[in-house]
């Protein structure tokens, strides 16, 4: 009789282990809900340059590096699946040429959201990040832009220079 309690004693604990565990796996360890997507590019490129993704990051709200390092891997990873899904044959191409990123400074949410109008105007997949608001920013702050991958060729259609250049 005692060893039908232990075994049921030991297999309720297990079990309530094991539900526990997946319950934290599913919920407490997902991933937030930090990205919101903005594509539709109007123009499809053919360029047989080399491609390149860039992440633009704001530079106005102070985030530690290990911050900015977050939510460019959250940029880069959201472009990612954006060129996937959108446009295959650019990610083929960006994959086979060294999937060059390259990191740059933005001033102020008004000059990021001139990036990204731009690089829209261009035909460029983009991706925005807005944080969470669980340690550094206030809650939907958007923090950084994934751009690309693209050609570096891209040509020039902006009406701002130096948001281009930053494309560019």
């Amino acid at each position: 009789m005692d060893l039908d309690l232990n075994f049921l004693a030991g297999l309720s604990c297990g079990l309530c282990l094991g539900l526990s565990y997946f319950a934290m796996k599913r919920y407490a360890f997902a991933a937030p809900e930090v990205t919101k997507a903005v594509i539709k590019p109007n123009i499809k490129f053919t360029s047989r340059s080399e491609y390149k993704m860039v992440l633009v990051v704001r530079n106005d709200l102070n985030m530690t590096k290990g911050k900015i390092m977050s939510q460019c891997c959250h940029a880069a990873v959201g472009a990612f699946q954006e060129i996937q899904a959108n446009s295959p044959r650019s990610l083929r191409k960006w994959q086979s040429t060294g999937q060059a990123k390259v990191a740059v400074k933005s001033n102020s949410l008004d000059e990021l959201n001139k990036i990204a109008e731009e690089a829209f105007k261009l035909g460029i997949v983009t991706f925005k990040v807005t944080d969470d608001g669980n340690t550094q920013v206030d809650p939907d702050t958007l923090t950084c832009l994934g751009v690309g991958p693209a050609p570096k060729d891209i040509p020039q259609q902006s009406q701002e220079p130096k948001t281009y250049a930053k494309l560019k």
